[in-house]
């Protein structure tokens, strides 16, 4: 996967995530591990991406029944397009093992199922180097790694190898 700064994934999503929307104590973005970065990055791609393209047909609260159409003018539309409002990321991050993203408001269920799914792969990524391999968990304070990083933090007796996962597909210690 290619790597990836939290810094340039905050410029790369402005609408996602908008700097102006900023309270000191309250928006975090900065929580995520590096190692998750680039699955949050494909993440972000794809919700940005539904909400720029795709819209819906819904009748046209304007339409008068008989008026000559007119390609400019909307009101001579029957049916109109209407996109998904633009989301914003209030908060995201790493919690017992797993991704957390909350949004300001309640997002379609198409974005609920892009972020569980991002929530399952960080579930099986190393946080630190991003690795699908040679999986384990960290105790004490909960985090996904592989053995060798947890080798090079001198944490490889705090590693556990076996792994579980509870119903919502977060890694839990065996």
């Amino acid at each position: 996967m290619e790597k990836i700064t939290i810094t340039q994934l905050l410029d790369k999503y402005p609408k996602i995530f908008p700097k102006n929307d900023v309270k000191e104590g309250y928006t975090n973005w900065r929580g995520v591990p590096d190692g998750w970065l680039p699955i949050i990055d494909k993440l972000c791609s794809s919700i940005q991406g539904y909400i720029d393209n795709v819209y819906e047909s819904v009748p046209n609260p304007n339409y008068v029944e008989g008026i000559q159409f007119d390609a400019e003018n909307t009101d001579t539309h029957a049916y109109i397009r209407q996109y998904t409002e633009q989301v914003v990321c209030l908060q995201m991050k790493e919690k017992f093992g797993g991704l957390c993203f909350y949004f300001t408001k309640v997002v379609p269920k198409v974005i609920e199922g892009m972020v569980y799914m991002a929530q399952k792969m960080c579930s099986n990524t190393c946080s630190h180097c991003s690795s699908e391999e040679n999986l384990g968990m960290l105790t004490g304070w909960v985090i996904v790694c592989c053995e060798p990083c947890a080798a090079s933090l001198g944490k490889l007796d705090k590693w556990k190898k076996k792994l579980k996962y509870n119903e919502d597909g977060r890694c839990i210690s065996s």
